[in-house]
C-alpha cells in the first residue's frame, strides 16, 4: 500500500510539473492573456493559429525535412527489427528445447509462456506493417 502512494504521488508531481512548464510557454501566456478579456471571436482565433504557425516555422531547424529525416532512421529501424528476429529466434529455440525435454507440468508451463512470444512477435511485425502502412498513407 505504501509503494500505492508513493507512486500516485509521483506520477500527480509529473502531472504538475508538465502543467507548470506547459503554462509558462510564451504560447500560452498568449492564449491565457487573450482568454482573460472574456470575448472570443473567429478573427481573433484565426490570428492566434496564424501566429502560432508563423511561430512554429521561425523556430523550426533549418535543413531537416521529413524524407531526410526518415532515410536518417531506417537503418536504426531495420538494425532493432534484425535484433528482434535474432531474439525471436533464440526464444524459440530454447523454449523447444525445454519442452521436448520437460516433462507434463514444465510443458504446460511453456505453453502459457508461448502465448507472450506470440504476442510479442505479432506487436514486432505488427508495428512494421502498421509503419508501412502510415508511411503509405502519408506520402499519397
Amino acid at each position: 500500500m505504501k509503494y500505492r502512494k508513493m507512486l500516485i504521488v509521483f506520477f500527480i508531481s509529473i502531472i504538475i510539473s508538465y502543467l507548470m512548464m506547459c503554462f509558462n510557454s510564451p504560447f500560452a501566456t498568449q492564449v491565457l492573456a487573450a482568454g482573460s478579456s472574456g470575448s472570443v471571436s473567429i478573427s481573433d482565433i484565426d490570428s492566434k493559429a496564424s501566429s502560432f504557425i508563423s511561430y512554429g516555422k521561425s523556430s523550426a531547424i533549418d535543413g531537416m525535412d521529413e524524407s531526410s529525416l526518415a532515410a536518417d532512421f531506417i537503418p536504426l529501424g531495420k538494425i532493432l527489427v534484425w535484433f528482434a528476429n535474432a531474439t525471436v529466434a533464440i526464444v524459440v529455440v530454447v523454449m523447444g528445447v525445454k519442452y521436448v525435454t520437460g516433462n507434463a507440468e514444465q510443458q504446460a508451463k511453456l505453453k502459457q509462456q508461448l502465448i507472450g512470444l506470440v504476442v510479442s512477435v505479432v506487436v514486432i511485425y505488427g508495428a512494421v506493417g502498421i509503419w508501412q502502412i502510415m508511411k503509405a498513407i502519408m506520402n499519397a
